[in-house]
């Protein structure tokens, strides 16, 4: 992650109005610039080794390669990088499997909006994030290191 208070954030998500709707929230804001965008996660990866981000937000549920098998790609070749889940499901075991694979939080898309800020500054910190409806359900240890 650069010294500056400027991130590098790529998107990833099948749908394109989530990637539009991100990319226009996140654009007005000067500390964040919006460097790709990918809609599977093999897409994602090429990206991520062309773009070196800071940040990926990247959904679970895409076609061709999902955002957690996305995910350990990534963190082969750019450990550094932050990479926040996002998704519309909220199974433990889920949340489990993508902070296993090297995500550094996972953040539910009904909690968008002044949360995603929230979430972004956290996984920056190194902390790990979680929606708040996912704290109450976070699987044994998964915490741990953290």
């Amino acid at each position: 992650m650069a010294a500056t208070n400027h991130h590098r954030i790529l998107v990833v998500d099948d749908q394109q109005v989530i990637r539009r709707g991100l990319r226009s929230f996140l654009e007005p804001n000067p500390k964040w610039e919006v460097c790709g965008e990918a809609s599977n996660g093999r897409e994602a990866t090429e990206a991520a080794r062309r773009a070196r981000p800071d940040v990926i937000i990247m959904d679970v549920t895409m076609p061709e390669m999902d955002g957690i098998a996305a995910t350990r790609e990534i963190k082969k070749f750019l450990p550094g990088a932050r990479i926040l889940i996002l998704s519309m499901h909220d199974s433990a075991q889920l949340v489990d499997s993508a902070l296993r694979a090297g995500a550094s939080g996972y953040m539910l898309k009904d909690d968008l909006g002044r949360q995603l800020f929230v979430a972004l500054e956290t996984v920056l910190l190194g902390d790990r994030y979680l929606s708040p409806r996912l704290q109450k359900k976070e699987p044994d240890g998964a915490s741990a290191g953290r």
